[in-house]
């Protein structure tokens, strides 16, 4: 649930009738690194909302999501979660892990690892 004071402004980015999907899941990228910073439900609001809305080739905002120390680890590994969970492509799942190993965190290191079978061969 969202704080009643950020209710009206991620409102105003879902419902906005001349955006196309594309424009709409920019905001919502800019809404959750740079406005929503320290607001864990804002955050996640906009990342389960991007999770279905991003395509597997928009991977430059994939990557912003993944690497932005601006959002909690928590709340990155759900994002990644809900990603592993959709059944994408295997080779969007080798970008995706890739780009995990390239950030280095251990801890998404590890949660992806746990939740993709052969991690360490891709």
């Amino acid at each position: 649930m969202l704080p009643v004071e950020w209710e009206e402004p991620f409102l105003e980015i879902m419902t906005k009738p001349d955006q196309s999907m594309d424009q709409r899941n920019s905001l919502l990228i800019d809404f959750a690194i740079n406005k929503a910073v320290g607001v864990d439900a804002v955050q996640e609001e906009c990342l389960m909302h991007l999770a279905y809305g991003l395509r597997s080739n928009q991977k430059d905002e994939f990557d912003k999501i993944i690497t932005t120390p601006n959002i909690p680890i928590e709340i990155r590994k759900r994002f990644l979660g809900h990603l592993f969970d959709m059944n994408r492509s295997d080779d969007f799942i080798t970008w995706l892990c890739g780009q995990v190993r390239i950030l280095g965190n251990a801890e998404l290191i590890s949660f992806c690892r746990s939740r993709v079978q052969n991690f360490d061969e891709l």
